[in-house]
């Protein structure tokens, strides 16, 4: 899986690990660095499952399969509902 959060992504720096290795990852990057890895918005890429887990810094844990599809024309099929009167 990759890895990075705010602070990596900063620095431009990712780290790529197994899952077996996320505890001593998480205890070195507290040594290295001084601060917990999970502190605002950090991102976990998993390559074998597909998915991208995202912890939102205000607390909320967001899952996508990847890749995720970007819809730039045609979105009026996605809108359920549409307002009669444009704002």
């Amino acid at each position: 899986m990759i890895v990075l959060n705010d602070f990596l992504y900063e620095k431009k720096i990712a780290f790529l690990l197994g899952s077996k290795d996320i505890d001593s990852f998480l205890d070195w990057y507290f040594k290295k660095y001084n601060s917990c890895f999970i502190d605002g918005d950090t991102i976990f890429f998993s390559i074998s499952k597909k998915e991208m887990l995202l912890f939102n810094h205000d607390g909320y844990l967001m899952v996508y399969k990847l890749p995720i599809k970007l819809i730039e024309k045609g979105i009026e099929k996605y809108i359920n509902f549409k307002a009669k009167h444009k704002l």
